[in-house]
């Protein structure tokens, strides 16, 4: 019954072959623990033993190498071309190969065919070309008062030079995946490819792949040449698209092969779906075609065989949409506001998570928005970024607002301007550049930290030779002292105001007397009833620890063995010691502070200090261990967020002398950055 053959039918669904495993797994589960009968269990053994021994073998012969993509990358599409299979969406997780992948293909198309032009057979063709040209010129003039017979001869002309217009560099068929009468009309074509600031040799490379059909998407890319590619690709135009995930969602671009180039560890089973579900156009294919192309064959099965990730909700309330909402608010006519609110309290509503809990737990999740906007107003007021009465946003919430994307780092930029530690370097009697190392070296601790793993901080040799700090050296004393204040006030209300919320709503777990991993209950009701009657006379030391015994709510009662309480130093302490029946997370806790598993402070990456330095995003990836890409997105982030504080200050009074040198200050550091990136 379980033989393949017989068992599937038609074509194989995801779900049968679940049902199928999980039936499999069932019978030899049985068949192992029958030891009455020797031939089942044989059976099992031999099956092992072949598993087990180098069938396996065979994988590491299947050509999965990035070298392998680049070598073979223009034969795949050569042979889709000629199956009738594109256009296709290659996916590359790896923004790096993905640029590679697209250089060596177009450089090699315009080798192949510059080879091809240095042919006697081409020279000879494009001889007669000019020639022809220049008999039509000459008939053209000596024929121009007789209409019929220009005409017929310019018909004539151009009949003869139409088919020699396709064997002329950059028109040759065989070196583009357009064939003829395919693509968009030239004008369309000329209007997109005109909008391409030609600003290197890398955009002249793709705005040359873009002509022979070829495109390439990430979010690396100049914002007119991916449109272009958008276009053009819906249009017909283009007939291969090399992309990261950045045309796997919210992109209509269908088309009729998906190709997998080379493995990643973002290619998940989820989203190695939703890309797959690019491959097949609704009213022109049937089905659609899934290449895989230097990924090794058992990261194959794994990724069709996989089960899905279960979909659960996230915890969309934070202190900046705290903010923001209360701001949207505020901003709205009076005659609105009641609609508004009505929209905004959505957010408060009852995550996803929730709905498959025991009601004693879900009844804390349902709680747990509500709670987090009350905790993160608290926190809003005393910063002080709303007004205590009102709940009107002030003056530095507009900056906070404006680096929504940093947090929890537009709250402690905040803090700090609000506490005049910006203010304060500006007004130092030091020169310029002091002042702006100081102030630079603080927006570094602020702003996107990066720590540095143990093992690359021990290879750090300072030289001459060098260009980087690699390692962030420490703030001052005064700045170290605001950060930890900032972090230590955050805590506190944190977990002042979530005692606050569990004695309102005297919400109890179910799990507050069970152990974690044994599930044991301890100090049931039942058994405190029982030892309070046995020892009720009795002035036992059961008695006097229990008289003086502390209630829990947030910490977890298995770690409150060793004599802790719900008192908490660190956000990482809060996150990784709270009861399992909270939902509380470390990215709910806006605290600045980094820690390795055993809670000690983690020194920091100087790569934002480096890159201003020396501006060169090679060295990121050589000395400071980034990976290109990445390099690549935080001194994109560097760029904006400066560019935000820029901004923020360029609308503050410009008759005060603190501000006017603070903003100096900013406009050189913004400027430098920016001219370097």
């Amino acid at each position: 019954e379980l033989n393949p053959e017989n068992y599937f039918k038609g074509l194989i669904l995801r779900y049968e072959v679940f049902k199928y495993e999980s039936e499999l797994k069932e019978v030899i589960l049985n068949w192992s623990r029958d030891n009455e009968n020797e031939e089942k269990v044989n059976t099992i053994q031999k099956i092992l033993d072949e598993l087990s021994g180098d069938i396996h073998s065979k994988d590491s012969e299947y050509p999965n190498s990035s070298q392998f993509c680049y070598e073979y990358f223009l034969s795949l599409l050569v042979e889709l071309h000629n199956d009738e299979k594109l256009p296709a969406l290659v996916f590359s997780l790896d923004r790096h190969r993905c640029n590679k992948l697209v250089t060596e293909l177009v450089l090699k198309l315009e080798d192949l065919e510059t080879k091809e032009t240095q042919k006697p057979d081409y020279q000879r063709r494009l001889r007669e070309y000019s020639k022809n040209a220049s008999k039509k010129e000459k008939k053209s003039k000596r024929q121009r008062d007789k209409v019929e017979k220009e005409a017929k001869h310019a018909a004539d002309a151009v009949d003869d030079i139409s088919s020699l217009e396709m064997e002329l560099p950059g028109k040759d068929e065989r070196f583009s995946f357009l064939r003829k009468g395919e693509g968009a009309h030239s004008d369309d074509k000329e209007f997109w490819l005109k909008r391409i600031p030609q600003t290197s040799e890398f955009i002249r490379i793709l705005t040359s792949g873009l002509e022979r059909g070829i495109g390439v998407h990430h979010g690396a890319l100049p914002s007119s040449y991916r449109t272009a590619v958008e276009v053009l690709f819906r249009g017909g135009h283009l007939k291969v698209v090399i992309s990261t995930g950045t045309l796997s969602l919210g992109i209509n671009m269908p088309c009729k092969t998906v190709v997998f180039a080379g493995d990643s560890h973002a290619l998940t089973p989820l989203s190695f779906q939703q890309m797959s579900g690019r491959a097949g156009r609704r009213g022109y294919d049937d089905y659609g075609n899934i290449v895989f192309f230097g990924i090794s064959q058992y990261r194959v099965f794994s990724l069709l065989c996989a089960r899905l990730t279960t979909l659960t909700g996230g915890q969309p309330i934070t202190p900046t949409v705290s903010l923001r909402l209360l701001n949207c608010y505020y901003q709205t006519d009076k005659s609105e506001r009641t609609q508004v609110a009505e929209r905004l309290r959505g957010l408060l509503s009852p995550s996803l998570y929730s709905t498959n809990l025991p009601e004693k737990e879900a009844i804390i999740h349902r709680f747990h928005s509500r709670w987090l906007f009350r905790i993160y107003v608290d926190i809003l007021i005393r910063l002080p970024m709303l007004e205590k009465n009102s709940l009107f946003p002030t003056n530095i919430a507009s900056l906070a607002m404006k680096l929504f994307n940093t947090e929890p780092s537009n709250l402690l930029i905040s803090f700090f301007f609000l506490s005049d530690a910006i203010g304060d370097i500006g007004s130092q009697i030091d020169n310029q550049q002091v002042r702006l190392n100081d102030l630079f070296l603080v927006l570094c601790h602020i702003f996107r930290p990066i720590p540095v793993t143990s093992y690359l901080a021990s290879l750090i040799t300072q030289t001459d030779e060098s260009s980087s700090l690699i390692v962030l050296p420490k703030m001052k004393e005064n700045h170290s002292e605001l950060l930890k204040e900032y972090n230590r006030n955050v805590i506190k209300h944190f977990v002042k105001c979530t005692l606050s919320a569990h004695e309102i709503n005297n919400t109890v777990s179910e799990y507050e007397n069970i152990l974690p991993y044994s599930d044991i209950s301890i100090g049931s009701n039942n058994n405190n009833e029982e030892l309070n009657n046995n020892n009720s006379n009795n002035n036992t030391l059961l008695n006097q620890l229990k008289e003086s015994s502390s209630k829990l709510v947030i910490r977890s009662p298995f770690v409150a063995l060793s004599g802790h309480n719900d008192e908490f130093e660190t956000a990482q302490e809060l996150a990784d010691t709270c009861n399992l029946a909270l939902p509380i997370e470390l990215d709910q806790i806006p605290s600045s502070t980094l820690q390795d598993i055993r809670g000690n402070h983690m020194r920091l990456n100087a790569y934002a200090w480096d890159f201003l330095k020396h501006g060169n995003r090679k060295s990121l990836v050589h000395e400071n261990g980034f990976k290109e890409a990445n390099a690549w997105e935080l001194i994109r982030d560097w760029d904006e967020i400066l560019e935000k504080l820029t901004t923020y200050l360029s609308v503050l009074p410009k008759d005060d002398d603190r501000v006017k040198r603070v903003r100096l200050l900013f406009d050189f550091l913004r400027t430098d950055f920016h001219d370097k990136f």
